[in-house]
């Protein structure tokens, strides 16, 4: 059976989350991904707990590949995609990580919020050499966030999604037959294509179309397309 693989997972720790969405098209794991987590809850499992974010592809029962969804993150500002880029990249080692983990760590800064504190910071940052008032503004902004005591930075909210149709236009076709409804599907894979050491796939036994939850062993059968 063929099919697509949805992986939004923490392992143990300050938090667990093993769910799988399993899907015969990107249309129904974006409905399904949509539906269940909104930006608050991506923003913080990715920024603050790193989850493994990947899209599986299952051709004819043998994991075939797959891709990493995190550079497909988009806040729906260049400089906030940015920052969000830089805070995978540095997590929980050196800047800007120390300062989102300053920001953040009083806990009543939401994560998205703080992405846009850390886009002004980095940008008062770049110009304080050559700007007169963009240091003075980095000083208190600095002192601020060490006083625990952070102004609101102007500006629209910030979002947090996924680029589904850039996402799309990787995705390979899947070769028939398609896994269906309330069928369970196991399947193997090569060591090219083996899942990373993080990824709830090593502790799925079975996956049925719709949610799984590996973690917990709860499965919810795709409310579409199960009879």
């Amino acid at each position: 059976m063929s099919c697509y693989l949805l992986e939004f997972s923490v392992g143990p720790g300050g938090a667990r989350q093993g769910d799988i969405h399993a899907g015969r098209d990107l249309a129904a794991l974006r409905a399904a991904f949509d539906r269940r987590y909104d930006d608050d809850h991506l923003a913080y499992m990715t920024l603050w707990y790193g989850a493994v974010l990947h899209l599986w592809v299952v051709q004819d029962g043998t994991l075939a590949g797959g891709f990493d969804l995190h550079p497909f993150l988009r806040t729906g500002d260049p400089r906030h995609d940015t920052t969000v880029a830089a805070l995978l990249e540095s997590q929980r080692d050196g800047e800007p990580w120390d300062l989102f983990d300053r920001i953040t760590d009083p806990g009543d800064i939401e994560s998205l919020d703080a992405v846009r504190i850390v886009t002004h910071f980095l940008d008062l940052q770049a110009r304080a050499a050559t700007d007169p008032a963009a240091a003075t503004a980095l000083e208190a902004l600095d002192e601020a966030v060490l006083d625990g005591d952070v102004p609101p930075v102007p500006g629209p909210p910030c979002r947090l999604t996924l680029d589904w149709a850039a996402i799309e236009s990787q995705l390979p076709p899947l070769r028939e037959p398609l896994l269906q409804p309330g069928q369970p599907t196991t399947f193997t894979w090569t060591d090219a294509t083996a899942p990373t050491a993080d990824s709830y796939l090593h502790h799925a036994d079975e996956l049925y179309l719709g949610f799984n939850d590996v973690e917990s062993g709860y499965d919810e059968l795709d409310p579409v397309t199960a009879p």
